[in-house]
């Protein structure tokens, strides 16, 4: 417990279970000063909670994954033109790999695009890293495809803005992958597929 919380609590324990002469020769005044005190306290309290938690960034799991992907981030990576709709999206067509990274060209500038992921596999776990700012969704019906953690930072290189999300993908298929129009380039895209 925080001291500025404690004291001020004991201090109106100690004014309501003191000894009686206390109580008697007008404490009364002071057990109010303790209360309005312990108010004070307990606003500060809340408000050094509150900004902590303003502050706090969520940061996604330290692991493999997550390291491969800081790695590719590093790396020179593959350009890859979207489409224009999710229509088209079945035109650009990417797999889960541990070894590509890719530059996502919108079709136009500031322009939704859209691509699709072949996952070839049933009942497994996909993460998906991508450039910090970027908003995007993995289309999908609620029974093939399970979100198991929003977007993150990366857990192994946490300032380099990399966001880290993860879906369980419980029917192999075709998923289309929207980014919005408007959101941050450029477009920085891992998809990796855990073991």
């Amino acid at each position: 417990m925080n001291a500025k919380v404690l004291i001020p609590l004991l201090s109106l324990l100690v004014s309501c279970f003191g000894d009686e002469d206390k109580a008697d020769s007008g404490s009364d005044v002071d057990a109010d000063t303790d209360t309005d005190a312990d108010a004070d306290a307990d606003a500060d309290a809340d408000t050094d909670t509150d900004t902590d938690t303003d502050t706090d960034l969520s940061v996604g799991p330290d692991d493999d994954y997550a390291a491969a992907a800081c790695i590719l981030f590093e790396t020179d990576p593959t350009a890859l033109t979207a489409a224009s709709s999710q229509a088209d999206a079945g035109q650009v067509i990417i797999e889960p790999d541990a070894e590509v990274n890719y530059l996502v060209e919108r079709p136009a500038p500031g322009a939704d695009a859209w691509l699709t992921v072949q996952v070839s596999d049933w009942a497994v776990e996909v993460r998906f890293f991508v450039s910090e700012g970027v908003e995007y969704e993995l289309v999908y019906d609620n029974a093939d495809v399970e979100l198991l953690r929003d977007v993150a930072d990366n857990g192994h290189c946490p300032d380099a803005g990399i966001g880290d999300q993860e879906y369980k993908v419980h029917s192999w298929g075709d998923y289309p992958l929207h980014f919005f129009s408007g959101s941050e380039d450029p477009i920085r895209l891992t998809v990796i597929q855990e073991d």
